[in-house]
């Protein structure tokens, strides 16, 4: 089966969460959380969001939309497998 590659550009925000003793610890944490460390903790936390989502295949634009859109969290993830095996 031939593989595609699907070109994507995404717009996010949300809210990463850290604990730490300190708001100066917390600091020096979100100093060192990189975007795909922010976009993990967001999203376990079901506080990230998409604001544009772009996607093309082959030079074809497959989905342009600019509305904010919550991302699913993994808890949310994980109910709609566990729904989807019991189908």
């Amino acid at each position: 089966m031939p593989k595609y590659k699907v070109h994507y550009e995404l717009e996010m925000h949300g809210d990463a969460f850290v604990r730490a003793s300190s708001l100066e610890e917390a600091k020096e944490w979100a100093k060192r959380l990189d975007a795909r460390d922010l976009v993990e903790r967001a999203v376990s936390e079901g506080e990230a969001y998409t604001d544009t989502v772009y996607k093309e295949i082959d030079g074809e634009v497959i989905e342009n939309q600019k509305t904010m859109q919550k991302v699913l969290s993994r808890s949310d993830v994980k109910c709609l497998e566990l729904t989807q095996k019991r189908i």
